[in-house]
């Protein structure tokens, strides 16, 4: 999906929101975001591009103008927390459960867990209400039948939140109960508050994916030609792979017939252009096969 005019004031507004992390003095900031602004004049008057590859640029030169490598640091600590919280409570359920609730609950879980995202414009979501959200989400398009007959089958997962990607872990334990080999792709450094390879352990990747992989780069998609060769060589060895985000979205629906793989997004649509794109009411979840 390629930028929109709606996208144009969203990358701004997300890039201010992360300054403000980092210097609460409004005048400290100023400076910093005529420059981003610059930068950003420039990329756009360019060949077109997807938001996720704009905003790709965006965070990494925020992050060398400011030397501050993480801006959500702390807002990911606490996402993990809670979803772990929630994580813990919800396998205990699912033990008592047949095979297709089972299924029903972790692709919720999944879906719910894409509502812990702070780097869309006018979107907010209260980390603490994740329990409530899962058990009243309804999905507007539903494709998890996918996920009815994997066995036999190499599914990789593209992550995308801090927290959401703990809640990931159910389905892929699912995934792995019902025969599928799993592997977990993550990002090697800070973009926005998506979950990093230095979290995986913490968070417990390691214990429910076959594999978890590092893409190499802090890119907001799995750009080819940044990630690394072993992210790469997941990625075209896939049977089924399972893109959580509306960052995965933009990216992959432009390169797909060169991936030619089976993929299904799994996501929130939280802005107007890719709620358009998905022909979805805004603020819909989504699990979409292509």
């Amino acid at each position: 999906m390629r930028i929109k005019a709606r996208c144009i004031s969203c990358l701004v507004e997300v890039r201010e929101q992360e300054l403000e992390r980092i210097f609460k003095n409004p005048d400290d900031r100023l400076g910093y975001m005529v420059k981003i602004l610059n930068r950003y004049s420039g990329i756009l008057k360019g060949e077109p591009r997807t938001p996720a590859e704009i905003s790709t640029i965006l965070f990494r030169y925020l992050k060398k103008l400011t030397g501050v490598e993480d801006p959500y640091e702390e807002d990911k600590k606490l996402a993990n927390v809670v979803a772990l919280r929630v994580y813990n409570d919800l396998r205990k359920r699912l033990q008592f459960m047949d095979s297709d609730s089972r299924l029903k609950l972790v692709v919720k879980a999944s879906l719910a867990g894409n509502a812990l995202d702070l780097g869309v414009k006018d979107y907010t979501f209260d980390f603490e209400s994740i329990y409530d959200e899962i058990k009243s989400l309804r999905i507007e398009v539903d494709d998890s039948w996918i996920f009815d007959e994997v066995k036999g089958l190499n599914v990789v997962f593209l992550l995308d939140n801090s927290g959401e990607a703990v809640l990931d872990r159910l389905l892929a334990e699912e995934l792995e109960n019902r025969g599928a080999t799993t592997i977990a792709l993550v990002k090697e450094g800070a973009f926005q508050n998506d979950v990093t390879i230095e979290e995986a352990e913490e968070i417990g990747l390691f214990e429910s994916f076959g594999r978890v992989v590092s893409t190499g780069t802090d890119g907001a998609s799995v750009f080819l030609d940044e990630i690394s060769e072993e992210c790469k060589l997941a990625l075209f060895n896939a049977d089924l792979i399972v893109a959580k985000g509306m960052a995965h979205f933009e990216y992959l629906d432009e390169v797909k017939d060169v991936i030619n793989k089976r993929i299904v997004f799994m996501l929130k649509a939280k802005c107007t252009p890719i709620a358009d794109a998905l022909k979805v009411p805004l603020n819909s979840y989504v699990v979409k096969v292509i």
